[in-house]
């Protein structure tokens, strides 16, 4: 069965390190265009500099979407419990535990705290999507659907 897509939109308001990475790679070239809007040159350094940053923000964020739709292409759906939710500031952890495959394993989704993550209350039973090769990698289904 495959589950709803996920949006982009809903990952980059949710995860918190692809939100990271997109808001660091956006800020340096807010401060290009500010000197260009100011009639300046922007520095030549800064400009390779950043455009490095970029890069590794751009990893950062395929690391983070590609294996969440590899895993919302082909899921396995599994009942979990919150164990744990924990919020400092704008971002927190949700960790969680499942049975797959005779095993006992425990996630974790990194988040944005917003509306949909604040809703969620050690021992609330939630639908995790699991990668079938690699039990480790789950994801709390709501929050990217």
């Amino acid at each position: 069965m495959q589950a709803n897509r996920p949006s982009l939109l809903r990952i980059f308001t949710t995860d918190f390190p692809t939100f990271f990475a997109a808001m660091l790679a956006l800020l340096g070239w807010a401060f290009v265009l500010f000197d260009l809007l100011r009639g300046r040159e922007p520095n030549p350094r800064f400009i390779i500099g950043w455009a490095v940053i970029t890069l590794v923000a751009l990893a950062v964020i395929l690391w983070r979407v590609i294996p969440l739709y590899t895993v919302f292409n082909d899921p396995q759906e599994v009942k979990a419990a919150i164990t744990e939710v924990g919020f400092f500031r704008d971002r927190g952890q949700i960790k969680f535990i499942y049975m797959y495959q005779n095993g006992k394993w425990i996630g974790s989704n990194y988040v944005l705290k917003n509306r949909r993550t604040s809703k969620y209350a050690v021992g609330d039973e939630v639908i995790v999507l699991i990668d079938r090769n690699h039990p480790k990698k789950s994801y709390i289904k709501e929050l990217f659907v």
